[in-house]
């Protein structure tokens, strides 16, 4: 038996067992505690959108949902449109549509489905865009301009999770680089589908 070879294999397995100075050392070495460091301040804006969006607290019945069902039931019969009595009897919107689209609305034909879509000028929308406030829905009448499209946003008003006011205040501009701002992976296209009353022109 060679005792050279077992003194040399008993002092590796006493190396191994023993933490080098080194090491202990670095173990006895006061340790920062994470919990007493400030976490990474918050962004106060979200990242997704580059700034804050407020929210509402809606009404009862007043939710996504509620918008999906009020879609199915009213609006692919064109009953969420609102002033279509007082847009027939505007010369000016006649002279600006075909014939073919006229005579669409006049057999009831939901505003959404008419091709070539109906035409409203600025000087049409102005007329449309009338809130009285919650609870005056026989006076109400709220048309916007949406990306050069005209939507009904009468019904679709107490829905909206920022509020009716910010809707409200950009009345006589385009909408989208708003809507953008704020949601722009939503697509207001499929949101208000049954909302379209037709394309926006210039005069």
């Amino acid at each position: 038996m060679n005792m050279n070879n077992d003194t040399s294999n008993n002092n590796d397995v006493e190396r191994f067992k023993k933490p080098s100075i080194r090491i202990m050392d670095r173990l006895s070495r006061p340790q920062i505690q994470i919990s007493s460091l400030n976490p990474p301040a918050r962004p106060t804006s979200n990242s997704r959108l580059g700034e804050r969006r407020n929210k509402v607290k809606l009404k009862p019945g007043h939710s996504p949902l509620d918008w999906n069902y009020l879609v199915a039931t009213k609006g692919i019969k064109g009953e969420l449109i609102t002033g279509l009595n007082d847009l027939v009897q505007d010369q000016m919107f006649f002279d600006i549509n075909s014939n073919g689209s006229l005579n669409q609305l006049s057999h009831h034909i939901p505003t959404y489905k008419i091709k070539p879509p109906l035409k409203i000028n600025r000087h049409i929308l102005q007329k449309h865009q009338i809130w009285l406030g919650e609870g005056r829905d026989q006076e109400n009448d709220y048309w916007c301009n949406i990306g050069q499209k005209v939507y009904c946003l009468t019904k679709y008003l107490e829905f909206h999770p920022g509020g009716i006011d910010i809707i409200l205040g950009l009345k006589d501009n385009d909408m989208l680089p708003t809507f953008n701002r704020f949601h722009r992976w939503v697509s207001y296209e499929k949101l208000l589908e049954t909302c379209l009353v037709g394309v926006f022109v210039q005069e």
